[in-house]
């Protein structure tokens, strides 16, 4: 079992997917910045525990159905999961807004003849999240005469179009130069603006940008 979806406590919409089987779902807390790609929030998900996990809940719990997760996109969250931490279980959902620390007996819930018991499950998530506008550093690893390619944070591909380099730049036959004159090899670090990105395959993300010229 997927994930659950949760709704972010931001104004933009975040959009379902199919193969996430949730039927609950709480309040999402994001804290981005204006620029950077990276967003931490607090989401509770409403999930099944296995027969097999009765005695370490929370250890069988993270392991189906958070682990799994890790370096995917999440349609709920709208970014790809790089890591959770300080996961907990309860019998209702987490009201983010409380300052006090709720102690009492946690109860999952049984329905019916089902094996599996319910509870709520909330962690802290830091999740890459690019934006339209959003900055990223990335080393050149590939190029043509009509993009160039980008491995932003040793994980993320970026393609630059033809279109989206700087002024002054052409292309040799084998390589780019720079305005200089300068080629631009392979490691070479550089900045780009995000232009647009879709999820491919359920599993990552397709990133466009800009190449922001240096200085």
């Amino acid at each position: 079992m997927g994930i659950p979806q949760a709704s972010a406590s931001r104004k933009e919409s975040t959009k379902s997917h199919k193969k996430h089987k949730s039927s609950k779902s709480s309040t999402t807390t994001a804290k981005p910045t204006s620029t950077s790609p990276f967003t931490t929030l607090t989401a509770s998900l409403y999930v099944s525990l296995s027969p097999c996990a009765n005695a370490f809940p929370l250890e069988g719990l993270c392991a189906e159905h958070l682990s799994p997760h890790l370096t995917t996109y999440h349609p709920s969250f709208n970014g790809v999961v790089l890591s959770y931490s300080n996961p907990r279980i309860s019998s209702s959902p987490e009201d983010h807004r409380s300052q006090e620390k709720k102690t009492e007996k946690v109860l999952a819930r049984s329905i019916d003849e089902y094996a599996v018991t319910f509870l709520w499950l909330t962690a802290d998530f830091l999740v890459f999240r690019p934006e339209r506008g959003s900055l990223l550093d990335g080393f050149v690893n590939l190029q043509s005469e009509s993009m160039l390619g980008l491995l932003c944070y040793n994980y993320f591909n970026v393609a630059i179009a033809r279109e989206g380099l700087p002024e002054g730049w052409n292309w040799d036959g084998e390589s780019w130069n720079d305005a200089e004159g300068n080629p631009v090899g392979e490691g070479r670090k550089v900045k780009c603006k995000v232009e647009d990105f879709v999820a491919s395959g359920g599993e990552g993300l397709s990133i466009s940008a800009t190449l922001v010229k240096e200085g």
